[in-house]
C-alpha cells in the first residue's frame, strides 16, 4: 500500500466504523440509559445538596452544571460531553439508511443532498451539546472579561445545540409526514398505520417552534420551564428516532 492509500484506506474504515449498525445500536441502548440517568442524579444532588433551591421553574439546565447551584456539576457537563460524542455514530447511519433504502424502497425517495443537510444539523447540535458541557457556566465566567459578558460564550454554544437539534427534527419530521410507508418499512411495521410515523413527524415540525416561542417570549410559569420543556422535546425526538434505527437493524439482521 502506498503512503497515499494510507489516509485514504483509514478514512474507509472511520467510515466503515461510523455506520456500522452494531455500534449505532450499542450507542444508542446506552444514551438512551446513561443520559436520563446522569440528568436524574444531576437533579437531585442540587434539590438536596446544593445550596440553593434548585427547581425547574427558577434554574435554567445549565445551572446545573455550575457550583453555585451544585457540589458536582459533573454529572450535567460529563453526561452531555459523553452523549454527544457517542451519538455522532448514529447520526451518520440514519444519513446511510436515508441514502441506501431510498435506492432500494419506492416508498422512500429522499435526496442524498437533503440527508446531508439533515446530517449537518444533527453535528452541529452535538457540537453544541458537546462544546456546552465543555465550556460550562462556571467555565464561561472564568473567561469573563474575555467574553463581552459572563454568560455569552456558553449562551452561544448552548443555543448551537438548540438551533442544530431543532433543525434536524424539523427535518427529519418533514421526511416521516411526507414517507410515512417507507418509515414503517425501514422498521418492519408494514402493518401498522401511517398515521404513527405522520403524527411523530408533525410533532418533530411544531413542537419544538411552540416550546421555542414561549421561551424567548417568557410565557408563564417561566423561561427555564421552557427551556427544560425544549431539552425534553429534542431529547425525545432522537429517542423516538432511535427506536425506528433500532428495529431498522433488527429487520436488517433478520433478513
Amino acid at each position: 500500500m502506498s503512503l497515499k492509500d494510507k489516509p485514504l484506506e483509514k478514512k474507509k474504515l472511520l467510515y466503515n466504523y461510523l455506520i456500522d449498525p452494531k455500534v449505532t445500536r450499542r450507542n444508542i441502548l446506552f444514551v438512551a440509559i446513561f443520559l436520563p440517568t446522569m440528568l436524574i442524579i444531576g437533579v437531585l444532588v442540587a434539590v438536596f445538596l446544593g445550596p440553593g433551591n434548585f427547581n425547574i421553574i427558577d434554574n435554567y439546565i445549565s445551572d446545573m452544571g455550575s457550583h453555585r447551584y451544585t457540589p458536582i456539576p459533573k454529572f450535567l457537563d460529563d453526561g452531555v460531553m459523553i452523549t454527544a460524542v457517542l451519538l455522532v455514530p448514529p447520526c451518520f447511519y440514519i444519513k446511510h439508511v436515508f441514502d441506501s433504502k431510498s435506492k432500494q424502497l419506492e416508498s422512500l425517495n429522499v435526496p442524498k443532498g437533503y440527508s446531508t443537510i439533515v446530517l449537518i444539523m444533527m453535528l452541529i447540535g452535538l457540537f453544541g451539546i458537546f462544546s456546552s458541557g465543555f465550556i460550562s457556566e462556571d467555565v464561561a465566567i472564568s473567561l469573563y472579561p474575555v467574553t463581552s459578558s459572563a454568560y455569552d460564550l456558553h449562551d452561544i454554544l448552548s443555543t448551537v445545540q438548540f438551533v442544530g437539534l431543532a433543525s434536524a427534527g424539523f427535518l427529519i419530521g418533514i421526511i416521516l409526514v411526507r414517507y410515512p410507508s417507507g418509515i414503517l418499512e425501514l422498521g418492519a411495521y408494514e402493518n401498522k398505520s401511517k398515521i404513527y410515523p405522520i403524527l411523530l413527524g408533525l410533532v418533530m415540525i411544531f413542537l419544538t417552534p411552540i416550546l421555542t416561542t414561549l421561551y424567548l417570549l417568557e410565557f408563564p410559569p417561566s423561561a427555564p420551564f421552557w427551556e427544560w420543556m425544549l431539552f425534553f422535546s429534542l431529547f425525545g425526538w432522537i429517542l423516538a428516532i432511535g427506536i425506528v434505527i433500532l428495529h431498522q437493524i433488527k429487520t436488517e439482521e433478520l433478513k
